[in-house]
């Protein structure tokens, strides 16, 4: 199973639904892997509701990919590549743009990443809101400082 996911295509295809979306070249991009096999959550509540099992989210969302996999095996491969492309943003502060990505599901129903090509990145845009923020950040922590500094001058 081959997947090839481009941001570009994706936000263009997507506008037609009337979903909103982050301009991608101005503020940055929004990886939305959550909303993949949304619709089996509330299933899957209901479901633990009933036999009285609390569920974390983390086994929440093994049993959505679980579904997934078996159901939808594209979506779920969509699905890790958002998920990869949300933490290359929060950790490397880098956005992916484009990637190429090849799946190959063995006997066991696993699914595994098995080559990814034709990987475009940029680093990551701030939107305003962020921008403003890390500059309010960094005002408090130079007032700090200079209040520190004038208090070891004493």
């Amino acid at each position: 199973m081959q997947l090839d996911y481009n941001v570009q295509k994706d936000i263009k295809q997507n506008k037609d639904k009337k979903q909103e979306f982050i301009n991608a070249k101005t503020l940055g991009l929004n990886y939305n892997w959550q909303q993949i096999g949304d619709e089996y959550r509330k299933e899957i509540i209901e479901d633990a509701k009933t036999s009285s099992k609390k569920l974390t989210s983390l086994e929440l969302n093994q049993m959505i990919e679980q579904k997934l996999k078996s159901l939808r095996p594209r979506d779920f491969c969509l699905r890790q590549v958002l998920k990869m492309c949300f933490y290359l943003q929060k950790l490397h502060e880098k956005e992916v743009l484009q990637v190429n990505c090849d799946f190959f599901q063995d006997d066991n129903g696993e699914i595994w990443l098995f080559h990814a090509t034709d990987i475009l990145v940029r680093p990551r845009v701030k939107s305003q809101v962020e921008a403003r923020e890390e500059d309010e950040i960094l005002i408090q922590q130079r007032i700090k400082r200079e209040k520190r500094e004038e208090m070891q001058r004493l």
